[in-house]
């Protein structure tokens, strides 16, 4: 027993020498100052020093590991010889096995002295998977839903062998059960929830985003080779169950995956390559303008199909469909209404199965009802057997890429009775409704810290015009088979004018709700709301008014390039003083590029008796 344990310790000092010597020769090469390592332990240079955005102390060895790069890095080298044990998932070789893989290749560490080498656990997952290829995954904007506003972005690991929808997918998401708007905004802003990295079945994201959320997907296979998808995958599995902070804005669902793709690069350095905000769709353009991207393909939601299947069908068919999903009418009947076209009787019975869905999902129709019914369709329409795939082609949209940037800066000059101004404005984010829609879902407007300031020379004063917290806007077109409600909230700071040496700002909070149309006799969208209106400031006598009133607008793409909005709205208040507001706008838009945009606007307010027209021209620079 003496000689056993004298062995031991033999054995034990023998080990402890060469975690010594790995250490030193790890600081004499300056590892822990290396681009990868910092990009395996999420470090960032800061104002206040060096910090890793992993807030979860399981993910470091160190107790200072969080912001000493070096001390994590020898503390990692000495867990890499901790004993092994009858379970291996927790040991640190299995743990970081992308730490493991580089550390031991950048330092020659000798297999035979190591307890655990390679990690089984990882190799037999890695092999199930064989992940070769990797895919940017992009689910469009949601409107309905605060968390899904800016869209969203995913990896997958893909194999050559196997349908995309098994394979595998990675993506950062604050956990929450939210669903409130602004207290998730207000969260999310501030750093409140923690954001997890999760690995699910592809299919069941398909699910959710693009059957569920109506919302289409773009996928763009990226051109990393299987060893540099190898280490993304390594750092994935560092990564499970591991909490970062999630931010709205800065470490979010796209910026939290710039490390990822430097993991398989690190001279791609994209996590250093930002600025004070990072919007999902940006990263999409700068993937695809850094020329990682080899393959692009277009994944149609439910409505999306639904739609261009509806679109070919004649309006007795529709009229069909809907009394289908109404309970009207019998799946059993089809055959008798529609005798000799077999492919319109299958679209039908599909059409009229996902507006059954959407009734249940919206509360009109109960679970008792909706299985009766749904599964008589279903019945009916498995009889039929599957559609062409070519017989109601799906038109892709523009891809989101090819977009305009969402931040906008702009100069430009005007007349406001009669007196000449210069305007400057900033907008970090993200799209508005005079905006070029190429990319981006018609309708839709989501303003964040949108700055408008005017410079009069001809009094030499500078004043902000206008400044917006937060505006959102949804305008979603009706029809027969689907009939969304169009909804918009504002809030912020604007210049109010009431008289020509009187135009105080005054804090603002206007909501609405209403519905939208497609003209069938001139082109465009036409809309109506009813709003709600609070404005608080010394522009009111008694430094606050409410009221309501209505807006009706009319959105029009003459081409691809140019597009209109005209609006006019009446506002009567009623609360704090008592008086009408009518203003009218017109503007139109010439996207010039991607980046450069000309745009005139014209807004004309008759206010408790005070008339001002006010005409300006712009040129906007997106970036």
């Amino acid at each position: 027993m003496l000689l056993l344990m004298m062995a031991g310790s033999v054995c034990a000092d023998g080990t402890e020498a060469y975690v010594s010597s790995l250490q030193a020769l790890a600081r004499e090469r300056g590892l822990a100052g290396e681009p990868y390592w910092e990009v395996l332990g999420h470090y960032r240079r800061g104002l206040f020093g060096t910090e890793s955005l992993i807030d979860d102390p399981a993910f470091f060895f160190s107790p200072v590991g969080r912001t000493d790069p070096a001390a994590e890095l020898d503390a990692t080298l000495a867990a890499f010889f901790e004993p092994a044990t009858d379970n291996l998932t927790n040991h640190p070789v299995c743990r970081f096995p992308a730490r493991f893989e580089w550390l031991k290749e950048q330092l020659s560490i000798d297999s035979a002295k190591l307890p655990v080498d390679p990690c089984p656990i990882v190799e037999r997952v890695y092999e199930f998977m064989k992940p070769e290829t990797l895919v940017l995954v992009f689910p469009s904007a949601y409107m309905n839903s605060p968390a899904s506003m800016f869209g969203h972005t995913l990896l997958l690991f893909e194999r050559p062998d196997e349908n995309r929808l098994l394979a595998r997918s990675v993506s950062y998401a604050a956990r929450t059960d939210e669903s409130i708007g602004p207290l998730f905004a207000f969260a999310g802003i501030f750093g409140l929830y923690p954001g997890y990295f999760a690995i699910e079945p592809y299919y069941d994201k398909v699910e959710q985003y693009n059957d569920i959320n109506r919302r289409d997907i773009w996928e763009y296979r990226l051109n990393f080779t299987p060893a540099e998808v190898r280490r993304i995958f390594l750092h994935t599995w560092e990564l499970q169950n591991t909490f970062a902070r999630y931010f709205f804005f800065d470490e979010n669902c796209a910026y939290m995956l710039y490390s990822l793709y430097d993991v398989a690069r690190p001279e791609l350095n994209l996590r250093h390559d930002k600025g004070l905000y990072v919007i999902p769709i940006d990263t999409v353009k700068k993937i695809v303008d850094k020329g990682l991207v080899e393959e692009i393909s277009y994944r149609p939601s439910k409505v999306s199909r639904i739609k261009a299947m509806a679109g070919q069908l004649t309006p007795d068919q529709r009229r069909m469909a809907r009394e289908l999903a109404a309970g009207g009418m019998m799946a059993g009947d089809l055959a008798t209404w529609i005798p000799d076209d077999e492919n319109a009787r299958k679209a039908v019975l599909d059409v009229a199965a996902i507006l059954t869905q959407f009734r249940l999902a919206d509360g009109t129709l109960g679970h008792e009802g909706y299985n009766r019914q749904f599964f008589d369709l279903l019945r009916t329409r498995s009889k039929l057997g599957p559609l062409p795939d070519d017989a109601y082609p799906v038109i892709p949209p523009r891809r989101p890429d090819e977009g305009h940037p969402s931040s906008l800066i702009a100069l430009g000059g005007g007349w406001e009775r009669e007196e000449p101004y210069i305007s400057l404005r900033f907008r970090p984010a993200y799209h508005e409704l005079l905006d070029n829609d190429i990319g981006y879902d018609r309708g839709a407007q989501i303003l964040f810290l949108n700055t408008i300031g005017r410079w009069y020379p001809e009094r030499d004063r500078f004043t902000l015009e206008h400044w917006d917290l937060v505006s959102v806007e949804s305008i979603a077109p009706r029809d027969d088979l689907f009939k969304p409600y169009s909804w918009k909230v504002r809030t912020g700071i604007t210049r109010y004018p009431r008289a020509p040496e009187d135009d105080d700002l005054v804090g603002f909070l206007h909501t609405g709700s209403g519905m939208a149309w497609e003209n069938r006799i001139l082109p465009g969208l036409f809309y109506g709301m009813i709003d709600a209106r609070v404005q608080a400031g010394r522009g009111h006598p008694d430094d606050a008014a409410a009221g309501g009133g209505g807006t009706l607008g009319w959105m029009v793409s003459m081409t691809d390039t140019w597009k209109w909005l005209a609006t006019i709205s009446v506002s009567r208040f009623v609360a704090g003083e008592t008086y009408t507001d009518l203003e009218g706008s017109f503007g139109t838009d010439v996207r010039l590029n991607d980046r450069w945009s000309l745009r005139a606007e014209y807004r004309h307010i008759l206010r408790d008796g005070y008339e001002q027209p006010d005409a300006r021209l712009t040129v906007g620079r997106y970036f």
